[in-house]
């Protein structure tokens, strides 16, 4: 699966949506941010960033990612589908707090 075709474009939206995912799956495999960061091949700091949606997620690293986690693709054709919702920056502030403005 290419990276590039489930999201060409990473904003604010893109990275909040793929971070809430990668944590998600991470908890669901019981990995903790070091265990996956050794996974990945990135630093936890690393994991840490992406789960917030504060750092771009390079097709190397959602390769990595991908083999750490098992992505589905049905998954993320849904993260780009709600992340093409023009409101959807201010339905995130509503629900979810903290949300990156």
């Amino acid at each position: 699966m290419k990276f590039e075709t489930f999201f060409p474009n990473q904003n604010r939206h893109v990275r909040f949506l793929l971070g809430l995912y990668i944590s998600r799956k991470r908890r669901e495999s019981g990995a903790s941010l070091t265990e996956l960061a050794n996974k990945a091949d990135l630093t936890p700091q690393s994991i840490k960033r992406i789960e917030a949606g504060r750092m771009n997620v390079t097709p190397r690293i959602f390769g990595n990612l991908q083999v750490a986690l098992g992505f589905e693709a049905e998954d993320l054709n849904e993260i780009r589908r709600i992340a093409g919702v023009a409101y959807i920056n201010d339905l995130s502030k509503v629900l979810v707090p903290n949300f990156p403005v």
